[in-house]
């Protein structure tokens, strides 16, 4: 919230050393907190602007090596050319562009798109992301999974032979025959082509040979115009594929559960690309339950798929994977499957024992104890202390006391890289009658989903005085209740416009901590219930 004023200092003031404290303060504020890269070049485009001294300015661009992104990289190097700016920018680019021990690096790729498109002109530009739309080629396997698709030939795959329910009545003997013909008018129709596996719009669907039961997979797939296609997941119909511009399908975009009743069939958002680009799926199923993100945006969040061909029953808990088939031409590529461990019992008892740190570690340099059965914290160093584990959908009581003017928060499905409040979320614990927070925003107070979603009452107690929060997470869900009432309930779908700058907004799982924001805080009685 400082930025913009400190800008505006920047741009306004007559004296040169509040502009310089300002330059730095902004600098500071951005290698400090984590707001997402195209967020902080907003910042240091205006700071640029607004800076009317070259060395300040040169240290503007220099900062912006922190970022270690394309965007950054295709910012410095379109100012290599600048008379003034060129050779920090270069050397920014430079420093950008190289290794760091323990950090991710630009793929050698990636620098040369940034630095050759930060100086095209728009006819260049648009060439070079038509060729490399058409010069991708098969992904590396990502760590843990496995290649569905070798990009070579049809091993591992077979023929569509009716459905789960009608395949199970069959003898062995039946389904082998069937099997035999369905893999000849398979391979009839189904061919690999330049690393892209095609099928020609005729004869039915490409299955795993393998059944699966809950498992992590991506996706690679591309339509023609008024293309129809869609991933059975367990033998069942399906996620949907489809062209959102065909008038018949009401502009509603791929992804959805289309033979869902009950449960939610549509979509959150249309996130296609255009027809004839590709686009790329990731599923997660677990039991009965599916997430999709396409093209990394969220579109079905833990939804229960159901069974289509026996809907009186769930969906079966192990079956293949089908690519349908739908009278229309289909490319596919890039299929990855990690088969998941089924999950152990869910945990249920305290977090915290009362009388040390089992369970728990310290993220940064602050100093937790246990002090008289209190998990507390002087506030000095600040940081924050996480469960050694990770949690998915829960509830979690606690009780927490606060001194005058008193600060912390409950991150929830938080990282420990980045702000745990915007990489995760925090529950914000705050005392909200203290002098010094009069003016905060309504999302600042006890029991807000913080720069979220505000409480939509004051039920807190006064400082020094012991109170209890209840929090439940439910995939996309968020329920907040304070002293007994409750205070908040958040469906995160509504606020996806937030996703670039909060991340944690979409994660679905994550650390459980409480922050050390330079005052005392005092926790206990912390309980957690997996659901």
């Amino acid at each position: 919230a400082a930025i913009d004023h400190l800008i505006a200092i920047v741009k306004t003031s007559k004296d040169e050393q509040y502009r310089v404290l300002s330059v730095r303060s902004v600098l500071r504020l951005l290698r400090e907190n984590s707001l997402g890269d195209l967020t902080e070049l907003t910042y240091y485009d205006d700071l640029l602007a607004s800076a009317k001294d070259a060395d300040m300015r040169k240290q503007i661009i220099a900062d912006i090596a922190n970022l270690k992104t394309v965007n950054a990289l295709n910012y410095v190097a379109g100012r290599i050319d600048n008379t003034e700016l060129g050779l920090t920018a270069s050397t920014t680019a430079i420093r950008i562009a190289s290794t760091e021990e323990g950090k991710e690096s630009l793929k050698g790729e990636e620098i040369a798109f940034a630095i050759i498109e930060a100086n095209a002109g728009d006819k260049l530009k648009e060439a070079l992301h038509q060729y490399r739309r058409e010069s991708e080629e098969l992904r590396e396997t990502p760590d843990g999974f496995t290649a569905l698709f070798n990009g070579k030939n049809l091993n591992g795959w077979k023929g569509l032979v009716a459905n789960p329910y009608k395949r199970a009545a069959m003898s062995a003997d039946e389904l082998e025959k069937a099997q035999t013909e369905a893999d000849k008018l398979m391979r009839k129709h189904w061919t690999v082509i330049d690393g892209v596996l095609y099928f020609d719009g005729e004869g039915s669907h490409l299955c795993t040979q393998k059944d699966y039961r809950d498992f992590e997979l991506f996706v690679d797939w591309k339509i023609e115009k008024h293309g129809d296609s869609g991933l059975y997941l367990r033998g069942t119909p399906q996620i949907q594929i489809w062209d959102p511009s065909n008038e018949e399908q009401r502009s509603v975009g791929s992804g959805g559960l289309y033979n869902n009743k009950i449960h939610e069939n549509n979509p959150l958002r249309n996130a296609d690309n255009p027809v004839g680009e590709w686009n790329t799926f990731h599923i997660i199923m677990r039991g009965e339950r599916v997430t999709v993100y396409l093209n990394d945006v969220i579109i079905v969040d833990n939804v229960v798929m159901e069974n289509y061909w026996e809907r009186d029953k769930p969906i079966y808990p192990v079956e293949q994977i089908e690519l349908q088939s739908h009278h229309t031409p289909l490319y596919f590529k890039n299929i990855f499957i990690k088969e998941l461990v089924p999950q152990g019992p869910r945990f249920n008892g305290s977090l915290f024992n009362g009388k040390n740190l089992n369970g728990w570690e310290i993220v940064g340099n602050g100093k937790w104890d246990v002090v008289d059965g209190l998990l507390t914290t002087s506030g000095s160093g600040g940081g924050w202390i996480s469960t050694i584990r990770q949690f998915s959908d829960f509830k979690l009581d606690l009780e927490f006391r606060l001194p005058e003017n008193g600060n912390s928060g409950v991150f929830i499905r938080a990282l420990r890289e980045g702000n745990p409040a915007y990489a995760g979320m925090e529950i914000q614990v705050l005392d909200d009658y203290g002098d010094k927070y009069k003016t905060l925003q309504p999302w600042q107070y006890t029991g807000s989903v913080y720069s979220v979603q505000a409480p939509a009452k004051r039920v807190t107690k006064h400082a020094n005085e012991w109170q209890k929060m209840e929090i439940t997470c439910v995939g996309p869900s968020v329920k907040i209740v304070i002293n007994d009432v409750e205070i908040n309930n958040v469906n995160l779908i509504d606020y996806m416009e937030k996703v670039k700058d909060h991340p944690g907004i979409i994660r679905r799982k994550g650390y459980i901590g409480f922050q050390n924001h330079s005052t005392k805080i005092e926790y206990r009685n912390i309980h957690l219930k997996e659901l």
